[in-house]
């Protein structure tokens, strides 16, 4: 690895869970990324290690981070979905460890999970790859392969807040500092794309396919439940109420007032060389 592969790994996540980070190179095989402004004594680190045909990412606990451990075990029932939503891309990349107090859980059954978190041990390896005859585009999308899921995991679990925080809300103890970086908006989004793709629900398009390297990975997101439905206090469910749409059908659901849904869009390019 190299310096602008950790500049990338650092843009990535800030860019798709909004959460910015600072990435240190350690060594030529091993990166770590932290939460900016949080020390990482009471925070967390992602750590990213590459051996031979082996790519790693786990989650490393600052020395004095036992309250944000327990914080992530009393997550509540909405986290811990979006927990298991994110693991389904993580499991799509590579082998997934997750161990509470020691134990083995399943990551999709959170009614095994102990009430009370001492230790957490998340683990994302990916093999089979040969660093050697990887690209440095190729490169960057298997470091973003391994951080992302794993960042955004533990984000749930930490806690989300419904707005950006201005400064005087980052105060407070470590944990609540924690919590407050992050924004409910991308981890929705996040989740939306690990479980239904990145492939337009109406065009079936893929903008890496089409446009090659440069829009790897790109696609735009879009609410199925209009606006005059969401009431105050209203959660969007990132499964069920979003979906990957493609910019020109995103437009075309929007010509309409009120917005036409997905299927009235697909419907009108049947025939058409879109989607049977």
């Amino acid at each position: 690895m190299s310096p602008s592969d950790a500049e990338y790994a650092a843009e990535l996540i800030a860019r798709r869970l909004g959460l910015p980070v600072e990435a240190r190179l350690l060594a030529a095989d091993r990166l770590t990324l932290t939460p900016s402004d949080v020390h990482e004594n009471d925070g967390f680190s992602v750590e990213v290690h590459t051996s031979w045909r082996t790519a790693e990412a786990h989650f490393a606990p600052g020395k004095f981070a036992r309250p944000l451990i327990a914080k992530m075990g009393e997550a509540g029932s909405e986290a811990r979905a979006a927990f298991s939503a994110l693991s389904i891309a993580a499991t799509k990349q590579g082998k997934m460890t997750f161990r509470v107090n020691g134990t083995d859980l399943d990551m999709h059954d959170t009614s095994c999970w102990p009430l009370r978190w001492q230790k957490l041990e998340l683990t994302l390896k990916k093999q089979g790859v040969v660093f050697e005859e990887l690209t440095s585009n190729q490169l960057k999308r298997v470091i973003g392969d391994i951080i992302a899921p794993l960042f955004g995991m533990c984000i749930a679990l930490i806690g989300i807040d419904d707005v950006e925080a201005d400064p005087s809300a980052l105060e407070g103890t470590p944990v609540e500092a924690i919590s407050r970086r992050y924004e409910r908006k991308p981890l929705n989004r996040e989740i939306c794309l690990s479980v239904r793709g990145r492939r337009c629900i109406c065009c079936n398009m893929n903008f890496g396919e089409v446009y090659g390297d440069i829009a790897d990975q790109f696609i735009e997101v879009h609410h199925t439940t209009p606006a005059s439905e969401m009431g105050p206090g209203y959660l969007i469910n990132p499964i069920s109420d979003l979906v990957p749409i493609c910019s020109n059908c995103h437009s075309v659901v929007h010509l309409s007032h009120p917005a036409a849904s997905v299927d009235e869009v697909r419907a009108r390019l049947k025939g058409k060389g879109g989607p049977q």
